[in-house]
């Protein structure tokens, strides 16, 4: 078996063996060797999102929706998901990540994913990649075989136009197999400033072959999708009744940023809530400040990135425990957008009641004590706690800031900080 890559070692070995130096452009075209942008991979690489699934299927990181009979097993002995379809038509299964994963103009993204699809079926089509209902990049199978996609939703519905079947990729060799009935490894790069390229393919034995490319530089009116930033997705559904129920697992996957990641100039926010009555006893505890991801902005699906900062405490007349709750239900109380035109977040202060939520952060400040907390927040941590508004963009997380006292007559004072990314 011959695999792309292979003509690039012994060119390698050759040069060398004679003290000579490889030509750059053999090794940074379409191998392994170069990034999207056609770099040698020198620069280092920053991981943007990683999961590894073997304690659970990862509930906090990953959103999953399951229709009809279809059911998500986990797998503990093989740290995976196994995602099955009866033969009904509509069943399926989507597992997605929660967070969008930021894409940095003028580097390259890398995406890898561990999968196993199984046999081919007519009627059932199975798809791991980056993206989500309307963009993105993918390596799937259905009853014509297998097949890379590249979804847009430019002109406002999304196309799978440009989705080419294995006997069209451009890049592989024609000796080169792909054992689909065994696990892989699917690879993605691309360069996203509006246009540029988009590489799939597979690494097999440390060798990455890439097997198909969409060259989107001087040869399009439009930009080829509407934005870089997206999920990573696992899919599988029965379009059709089908003769045998069908299954595929989901096993490991990271998004990496080729030549680091900035810090990206945020939007920064705040508000205040004055001279707050103050509850006795945990039992009584209130909500003083809620925030969560507006559906849209601007009538836009709003996939940008809520960020807490911090909080400010003032105490007068006791002491105060707050608590900063991740994703709690919340009864009651008005959502309004915090400023609809500038931000893409509303809130909650009349809350009625709520139950759940974790406990990412408490503080206990006593009276007549000023104290500003900001333990659990930035870019490490909402990585692992993704504020997003779900695979159908109808589910936003909540991040809330309870607070009790520990004695009657307490009152205090709040403010709230954030910022958004967009």
């Amino acid at each position: 078996m011959t695999r792309q890559g292979s003509w690039e070692r012994k060119l390698w070995e050759d040069f060398t063996g004679y003290g000579r130096t490889v030509p750059t452009v053999a090794l940074s075209t379409n191998n392994g060797a170069g990034d999207a942008f056609g770099r040698l991979r020198i620069a280092n690489a920053v991981t943007v999102f990683d999961s590894q699934l073997q304690y659970d299927k990862q509930p906090l990181l990953w959103d999953e929706q399951l229709v009809g009979s279809a059911t998500s097993t986990h797998l503990p002995n093989e740290s995976s998901v196994e995602m099955a379809v009866t033969t009904a038509l509509g069943d399926k299964v989507i597992r997605q990540t929660k967070a969008y994963h930021r894409y940095q103009p003028g580097k390259s993204q890398l995406i890898l994913c561990t999968f196993l699809f199984g046999a081919s079926q007519s009627g059932t089509n199975k798809m791991v990649g980056y993206g989500d209902a309307n963009n993105g990049i993918f390596l799937g199978q259905d009853g014509g075989g297998q097949y890379v996609l590249l979804r847009n939703n430019v002109l406002g519905t999304p196309s799978d136009a440009r989705k080419i079947y294995a006997s069209e990729w451009n890049l592989i060799y024609p000796d080169f197999i792909i054992d689909f009935t065994k696990t892989q490894i699917f690879v993605a790069d691309l360069e996203w400033l509006g246009v540029g390229r988009v590489r799939v393919g597979v690494n097999i034995d440390g060798v990455t072959t890439y097997i198909h490319e969409f060259l989107n530089a001087n040869n399009l009116d439009s930009v080829y999708m509407t934005t870089a930033n997206l999920p990573i997705r696992y899919e599988i559904e029965n379009t059709t009744a089908v003769a045998a129920s069908q299954s595929m697992k989901h096993i490991c996957s990271t998004v990496v940023s080729e030549g680091g990641v900035e810090d990206t100039v945020a939007y920064p926010f705040s508000t205040e809530l004055m001279d707050i009555p103050i509850p006795l006893g945990a039992g009584n505890a209130i909500i003083i400040f809620a925030a969560r991801p507006s559906l849209t902005f601007n009538s836009i699906e709003n996939r940008s990135v809520f960020e807490p900062k911090g909080y400010e405490v003032v105490v007068d007349g006791g002491t105060v425990v707050t608590q900063v709750l991740y994703n709690p239900t919340i009864v009651g109380g008005t959502w309004t957008p915090y400023d609809a035109t500038v931000s893409a977040v509303e809130a909650n202060s009349t809350v009625a009641s709520y139950s759940g939520g974790i406990n990412v952060g408490s503080s206990i400040i006593a009276s007549g004590n000023k104290q500003a907390v900001s333990p659990v927040f930035g870019k490490t941590v909402t990585s692992r706690l993704p504020f997003g508004i779900g695979i159908n963009a109808d589910t936003p997380i909540p991040l809330a800031l309870a607070a009790y006292a520990t004695s009657n007559s307490v009152t205090a004072s709040f403010a709230f900080q954030w910022e958004e990314l967009r």
